[in-house]
């Protein structure tokens, strides 16, 4: 699944919460840019992030609310649980929940191992990626 991080209008009446909270303003994101999405994240809230790679250089994916994309190729990765690769987004789910590969949907400690190097999460994630 590919997305564009676009400019949208009244940007600071996004409502998000994410793991690392910077303003919209400072994300390491380029306009336009297609960015890959390496994992969905519904919250409890009823809102939608996707995991991407940005531009700070980081080896791991972070976490953006979807309001600042535009979905540019909607075909679920065949690396994620429960998918063939077949199906499109966006996919019936239930709130919460995390759409991504089988080792990071069942760690829920994954995406903070990536972060802090532990373990082999970031050679899984180095893998999925290619």
């Amino acid at each position: 699944m590919k997305i564009r991080y676009i400019k949208i209008d009244n940007p600071e009446k996004i409502k998000y919460k994410i793991n690392w909270q910077l303003p919209y303003d400072r994300f390491p994101l380029i306009i336009d840019r297609e960015y890959i999405v390496y994992a969905i994240e519904y919250t409890e809230e009823g809102r939608i992030n996707f995991f991407i790679l940005d531009e700070s250089g980081n080896i791991y994916p972070h976490n953006y609310p979807s309001e600042f994309f535009q979905v540019t190729d909607n075909r679920m990765s065949k690396y994620w649980d429960g998918f063939t690769g077949k199906e499109n987004y966006p996919a019936e789910i239930i709130f919460p929940n995390l759409i991504t590969f089988k080792e990071w949907k069942n760690n829920k400690y994954f995406e903070e191992e990536m972060m802090d190097n532990i373990g082999d999460a970031n050679v899984i994630f180095k893998n999925i990626r290619i």
